[in-house]
């Protein structure tokens, strides 16, 4: 998401305005743009709402971040089991989407806590470029959650998210290159 919206700046110091692209988009049938738009303002009622036709259209994305308004409540009532929902519709759209619905089987936030379907689903995530999930997958290594992987496994997964940008994965792959590993 973080590399369509500065996609879409570097367009706008180009060609534009951002929210006329974002609209573009929109209408060209991807709205979650335009929803992250309205996020980034603190409007999540607007942004909801075109995340949520971003979602019925398909895209991953918007049913992601549809997923993350309903699990926290920002602009519409918590409600986790739809929270699930959109996450678990997200992960079949778009691979990268899964590490939301990995991190709701990790904690057993409105499913059963399943480890081995929580690293399953980080590492779908993982090998589609998502950086947090490649941490998480990471840190499940080291804390020996269902998988029998080494730590040279976990530190292979750290780098990944370091090389994708997550910083957190590079303080780890860092502590585990000074203890020798």
């Amino acid at each position: 998401m973080k590399k369509i919206a500065f996609l879409i700046l570097i367009y706008n110091a180009l060609f534009g305005n951002d929210l006329e692209i974002a609209q573009q988009m929109c209408r060209r049938g991807d709205c979650s743009v335009l929803g992250y738009i309205y996020q980034e303002q603190g409007d999540f009622l607007k942004a909801n709402q075109y995340f949520e036709m971003a979602c019925k259209a398909n895209i991953g994305n918007g049913c992601g971040n549809l997923g993350v308004q309903y699990e926290y409540g920002f602009g519409i009532r918590q409600n986790i089991s739809l929270a699930v929902k959109f996450y678990d519709k997200a992960c079949n759209l778009d691979s990268k989407q899964c590490g939301y619905l990995g991190n709701m089987y990790l904690l057993g936030k409105g499913v059963r806590q399943d480890f081995c379907r929580a690293n399953s689903l980080n590492l779908k995530a993982c090998n589609a470029r998502n950086a947090f999930a490649c941490w998480q997958f990471g840190t499940s290594i080291i804390e020996r959650r269902c998988q029998n992987y080494n730590i040279y496994q976990a530190k292979e997964y750290f780098g990944k998210a370091c090389d994708l940008g997550f910083q957190k994965g590079c303080d780890d792959y860092r502590y585990l290159n000074t203890i020798g590993y």
